[in-house]
Protein backbone atom coordinates (compact mmCIF):
# COMPACT_ATOMS: atom_id res chain seq x y z
CA UNK A 1 0.00 0.00 0.00
CA UNK A 2 2.80 2.81 0.72
CA UNK A 3 3.89 1.97 -2.92
CA UNK A 4 0.55 3.15 -4.56
CA UNK A 5 0.39 5.81 -2.25
CA UNK A 6 3.91 7.19 -3.16
CA UNK A 7 2.83 7.01 -6.70
CA UNK A 8 -0.85 8.36 -6.29
CA UNK A 9 0.94 11.54 -4.35
CA UNK A 10 3.61 11.81 -7.26
CA UNK A 11 0.68 12.27 -9.62
CA UNK A 12 -0.93 14.63 -7.97
CA UNK A 13 1.98 16.74 -7.43
CA UNK A 14 2.54 16.84 -11.22
CA UNK A 15 -1.08 17.55 -11.96
CA UNK A 16 -0.94 20.38 -9.69
CA UNK A 17 2.40 21.66 -11.27
CA UNK A 18 0.72 21.33 -14.87
CA UNK A 19 -2.38 22.94 -13.60
CA UNK A 20 -0.08 25.82 -12.54
CA UNK A 21 -0.12 28.07 -15.67
CA UNK A 22 -3.34 27.83 -16.33
CA UNK A 23 -4.41 28.51 -12.88
CA UNK A 24 -1.94 31.97 -13.43
CA UNK A 25 -3.57 32.76 -16.51
CA UNK A 26 -7.18 32.57 -14.78
CA UNK A 27 -6.54 34.31 -11.61
CA UNK A 28 -5.05 37.60 -14.45
CA UNK A 29 -8.09 37.54 -16.10
CA UNK A 30 -8.69 38.15 -19.90
CA UNK A 31 -8.63 42.09 -19.26
CA UNK A 32 -4.98 42.36 -19.84
CA UNK A 33 -3.74 42.26 -23.39
CA UNK A 34 -0.03 40.30 -23.97
CA UNK A 35 2.55 40.43 -26.58
CA UNK A 36 2.18 37.63 -28.79
CA UNK A 37 6.09 37.75 -28.57
CA UNK A 38 6.92 37.30 -24.88
CA UNK A 39 4.43 37.73 -22.98
CA UNK A 40 4.53 41.26 -21.36
CA UNK A 41 1.59 43.18 -20.63
CA UNK A 42 1.09 45.76 -23.53
CA UNK A 43 0.49 49.29 -22.65
CA UNK A 44 -1.83 50.54 -25.21
CA UNK A 45 0.26 53.54 -26.65
CA UNK A 46 3.05 51.13 -27.74
CA UNK A 47 0.84 48.52 -28.46
CA UNK A 48 1.03 47.14 -32.71
CA UNK A 49 -1.22 45.26 -33.97
CA UNK A 50 -0.26 42.77 -36.99
CA UNK A 51 -2.97 41.32 -39.26
CA UNK A 52 -2.27 37.88 -40.38
CA UNK A 53 -3.10 36.59 -43.99
CA UNK A 54 -5.62 34.87 -42.76
CA UNK A 55 -7.26 38.08 -41.26
CA UNK A 56 -6.70 37.33 -37.36
CA UNK A 57 -4.95 39.88 -35.92
CA UNK A 58 -1.61 39.43 -33.18
CA UNK A 59 -1.09 42.34 -30.74
CA UNK A 60 2.83 42.96 -29.47
CA UNK A 61 3.89 45.31 -26.88
CA UNK A 62 6.16 47.36 -28.66
CA UNK A 63 7.82 48.24 -32.08
CA UNK A 64 10.74 45.93 -31.43
CA UNK A 65 8.88 43.29 -30.89
CA UNK A 66 6.67 43.21 -33.74
CA UNK A 67 9.50 43.63 -36.14
CA UNK A 68 11.19 40.57 -34.74
CA UNK A 69 7.69 38.07 -34.73
CA UNK A 70 7.16 39.70 -38.18
CA UNK A 71 10.59 38.51 -38.76
CA UNK A 72 10.02 34.63 -37.48
CA UNK A 73 6.73 34.68 -39.32
CA UNK A 74 6.83 32.42 -42.03
CA UNK A 75 3.90 33.80 -44.32
CA UNK A 76 4.07 37.83 -44.86
CA UNK A 77 1.98 39.83 -43.02
CA UNK A 78 -1.43 41.75 -44.39
CA UNK A 79 -1.36 44.77 -42.63
CA UNK A 80 0.69 46.16 -39.63
CA UNK A 81 -0.73 49.22 -37.56
CA UNK A 82 1.29 51.16 -34.81
CA UNK A 83 -0.16 52.97 -32.12
CA UNK A 84 0.89 57.03 -33.44
CA UNK A 85 1.95 58.47 -29.38
CA UNK A 86 1.16 61.67 -30.66
CA UNK A 87 -2.85 60.96 -31.23
CA UNK A 88 -3.21 57.53 -29.29
CA UNK A 89 -4.82 56.27 -32.80
CA UNK A 90 -3.89 53.31 -35.28
CA UNK A 91 -1.55 54.36 -37.95
CA UNK A 92 -0.74 52.30 -40.98
CA UNK A 93 3.08 50.88 -39.64
CA UNK A 94 4.67 52.23 -43.29
CA UNK A 95 3.36 55.59 -43.16
CA UNK A 96 4.16 56.33 -39.56
CA UNK A 97 7.57 58.36 -38.57
CA UNK A 98 9.84 56.42 -36.19
CA UNK A 99 12.62 57.55 -33.63
CA UNK A 100 14.81 56.04 -31.57
CA UNK A 101 15.30 58.07 -28.82
CA UNK A 102 17.01 58.11 -25.01
CA UNK A 103 13.62 57.66 -23.94
CA UNK A 104 12.80 54.21 -23.31
CA UNK A 105 9.49 52.78 -24.69
CA UNK A 106 8.95 49.87 -23.20
CA UNK A 107 11.04 48.86 -20.48
CA UNK A 108 10.35 45.30 -20.07
CA UNK A 109 11.80 45.39 -23.73
CA UNK A 110 14.27 47.53 -23.50
CA UNK A 111 12.47 49.19 -26.94
CA UNK A 112 13.65 53.20 -27.23
CA UNK A 113 11.87 53.47 -30.60
CA UNK A 114 8.65 55.11 -30.49
CA UNK A 115 5.85 55.68 -33.40
CA UNK A 116 4.47 58.85 -34.30
CA UNK A 117 1.66 59.59 -36.74
CA UNK A 118 2.82 62.74 -37.98
CA UNK A 119 6.16 63.72 -39.23
CA UNK A 120 6.18 67.04 -37.18
CA UNK A 121 5.14 64.93 -33.35
CA UNK A 122 8.32 62.87 -34.29
CA UNK A 123 10.92 65.68 -35.26
CA UNK A 124 9.81 67.09 -32.17
CA UNK A 125 10.41 63.95 -29.69
CA UNK A 126 13.99 63.68 -31.70
CA UNK A 127 14.68 66.90 -31.16
CA UNK A 128 13.33 66.83 -27.29
CA UNK A 129 14.86 63.75 -26.43
CA UNK A 130 18.16 63.59 -28.42
CA UNK A 131 16.73 60.68 -30.76
CA UNK A 132 17.08 59.94 -34.31
CA UNK A 133 14.44 60.20 -36.74
CA UNK A 134 14.16 56.45 -38.49
CA UNK A 135 14.20 56.65 -42.11
CA UNK A 136 15.09 54.12 -45.27
CA UNK A 137 16.07 50.90 -44.03
CA UNK A 138 16.30 51.91 -41.06
CA UNK A 139 12.63 52.57 -40.12
CA UNK A 140 10.97 49.79 -39.00
CA UNK A 141 8.49 48.01 -41.63
CA UNK A 142 10.32 49.92 -44.33
CA UNK A 143 8.54 48.40 -47.90
CA UNK A 144 11.32 45.94 -49.11
CA UNK A 145 13.84 47.26 -51.65
CA UNK A 146 13.43 46.42 -55.21
CA UNK A 147 16.47 44.80 -56.61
Amino acid sequence: MTVRRTVLAWAAGLALVAALPLAGRALRGRDESRCALDGVTVDALHAVRVEKPNGTSRTLCCVGCAVSWVRNTQAAPRRIFVTGEDTGGEVEARSAWYVESRVVAVRATGCYIHAFATREAAERHAEEFRGELLGGDAAPFAPPRER
